[in-house]
């Protein structure tokens, strides 16, 4: 620091004290008195003039322009300022930091100086390129949407064409390939929407029940692909209508299940859950769950994971599609509907991703809650993913569910309903479960092996208070 000699003489006991906090700022700094009288400058405001002792640096209010206040208050109220210096013949925009202090019971103003032009600069520039790369991602993929549209089109016709085997695989490798580059564009068109603010909730009544388990049949072919069992569970309380964003809840199931189908090897398993976690008066909150027994997401992965294209390299290393912005458009309407995305995995054993959202109920629900009603489940397997996906789904409905890993069981006397989760059953094994147990109805998880449409099938599908929302897919 450089003082007046004057200013040294007087405070000469706290010169030490001043400089050592003077020192603690790289940026231009200086004293005053509250009259604006230049006392002290560091090395850097000596450098900014071009000068080398405080003596030559000429007064404040000849080179600090300020920004809605006078230099009067400036110094005499501590706070931050903006405003402008003019330094050999340069004009720079800057933030202003002032400090009154006391020493030795006199006021004295401690000022710094920091530059922000570059930083005006850079922040000008980042928005010029963040509508740049908005404005330019948007117009490339509507001129990339004409013609996949076509593309898909086309190979669609050319399915119903008379063609080979091999034709018919290639026609198909094109079809999914199209589709999947089109789901990117799709997503890429509305991040780009949203991020703009172009795209707001828009809360509509609709059918819960009927909405979801429809929804779910778009994804069969994708999972029999891979052999991936797919189930849903939506639970039966939920009201016959209830209000909400059904497109923005559909589109981010969508990339949940997409994520999930595509990082879960073969012979996996996929669950979607729509579950009403608390109910009032009015209202109702729902949890929406897609889990999977895929890969796993390590820690250092899920850093970036909701971070637009940052995922886009690790898939393509993994041989897998999509440019990783499924799931941060996801986690913008999430955001939107006033919730989050919420994330638990472990690598190598799978991965569960949910979210909760609010509902005004519309209309009431019309299912009949039958207490009392015993429920038994065969599965020859102990542990049956689908077993538990069913118990789950008949104790929501207040039924009481006995597991057996038998068909000769006393237990099966005092049931009212028989499911059967096993891949093969006969017509002479249904007939002969209907003789021994007269007044037990069967029902099988999977299609017998003589058809779709036979009297046993058409009975199950008419049984009103036990109709099964809790479907396998795959």
């Amino acid at each position: 620091m450089d003082y007046t000699d004057l200013f040294r003489e007087k405070f000469l006991a706290s010169v030490g004290m001043l400089t050592s906090c003077a020192n603690l700022h790289s940026d231009p700094f200086l004293y005053t008195y509250l009259s604006g009288e230049i006392l002290g400058v560091n090395k850097a405001l000596l450098s900014l003039f071009g000068k080398e002792r405080v003596i030559d640096i000429v007064a404040i209010e000849k080179w600090l322009i300020l920004q809605g206040v006078e230099l009067s208050f400036l110094l005499s109220q501590s706070g931050e300022y903006r405003g402008k210096i003019i330094a050999q013949e340069k004009e720079y925009d800057i933030g202003i930091r002032s400090e009154v202090i006391l020493v030795d019971n006199e006021p004295i103003v401690a000022i710094v100086l920091r530059d922000t032009s570059v930083i005006e600069r850079a922040r000008a520039a980042e928005r010029y390129f963040d509508q740049f790369k908005k404005k330019f991602l948007m117009n490339m993929s509507h001129e990339f949407r004409t013609p996949m549209n076509a593309i898909i089109g086309f190979t669609d016709l050319l399915k119903g064409s008379p063609l080979s085997s091999w034709q018919q695989e290639y026609v198909d490798m094109v079809s999914r390939s199209a589709s999947s580059m089109m789901r990117n564009i799709e997503n890429l068109l509305e991040l780009m929407q949203v991020e703009s603010g172009n795209i707001h909730a828009a809360i509509q009544p609709f059918a819960p029940l009927e909405v979801y388990e429809t929804f779910l049949t778009q994804f069969k072919a994708s999972a029999l692909s891979k052999d991936i069992t797919l189930m849903l569970l939506v639970d039966p309380r939920l009201p016959k209508t209830i209000l909400g964003d059904q497109d923005k809840i559909l589109g981010i199931l969508r990339n949940l299940i997409q994520n999930a189908l595509k990082f879960t090897n073969d012979n996996g398993q996929v669950l979607v859950e729509i579950i009403i976690l608390k109910m009032d008066t009015g209202s109702i909150e729902v949890e929406y769950a897609v889990s999977d027994t895929g890969i796993g997401i390590d820690s250092e992965h899920m850093k970036t994971l909701l971070r637009p294209f940052a995922s886009a390299w690790e898939n393509q290393r993994r041989g897998k599609d999509g440019l990783g912005i499924g799931l941060s458009l996801s986690h913008k309407y999430i955001d939107m509907m006033n919730s989050h995305l919420m994330l638990a995995s472990q690598k190598g054993m799978g991965s569960r991703f949910s979210f909760r959202i609010s509902h005004k109920i519309n209309e009431l629900g019309s299912f009949e809650f039958l207490k009392g009603t015993r429920a038994t489940i065969y599965s020859q397997e102990q542990s049956s993913a689908q077993t538990a996906l069913l118990t789950r789904y008949l104790e929501l409905f207040n039924v009481e569910v006995t597991p057996i890993t038998t068909l000769v069981n006393r237990v099966l006397f005092e049931s009212n309903v028989l499911f059967m989760d096993t891949p093969h059953i006969s017509k002479s094994q249904i007939e002969s479960l209907k003789m021994t147990y007269p007044e037990l109805e069967v029902v099988p998880i999977v299609e017998s092996e003589y058809g779709n449409d036979t009297p046993f099938t058409r009975s199950c599908k008419s049984s009103h208070h036990i109709a099964i929302a809790s479907t396998v897919v795959a």
